[in-house]
């Protein structure tokens, strides 16, 4: 039973994981929408630069963006929530990402 785990782990980090981020596909799972906190079937894309894809959700249009490379860069905007996709990439885990440049501010 163990060594079957393994032989899947390898399979996806062989074969899955560079299908996946060379081909620059969506993964399998959505997440939540960050500002009704619905699962949805599906998102409409907005903005599909890769790897920020801005979407909007079908049931509150609110906005929110998606990094597909596991962090936003120096071009984000943070105007509307950000969410990073984690490893592994085909599975769909997303972690809500804070605006680094919020926590610098000093409190009053």
């Amino acid at each position: 039973m163990g060594g079957g785990i393994l032989i899947g782990i390898g399979i996806y980090l062989v074969l899955i994981y560079p299908v996946y981020r060379g081909l620059k596909l969506l993964p399998m799972i959505l997440p939540r929408c960050p500002c009704c906190t619905q699962f949805q079937q599906g998102f409409h894309i907005l903005n599909a630069e890769w790897p920020r894809i801005r979407f909007r959700c079908p049931t509150c249009s609110g906005e929110f963006v998606i990094w597909h490379n596991g962090r936003p860069d120096s071009s984000e905007t943070w105007e509307c929530p950000v969410l990073a996709l984690k490893w592994p990439y085909a599975l769909g885990r997303y972690k809500r990402m804070k605006n680094p440049e919020q926590d610098l501010t000093p409190n009053a």
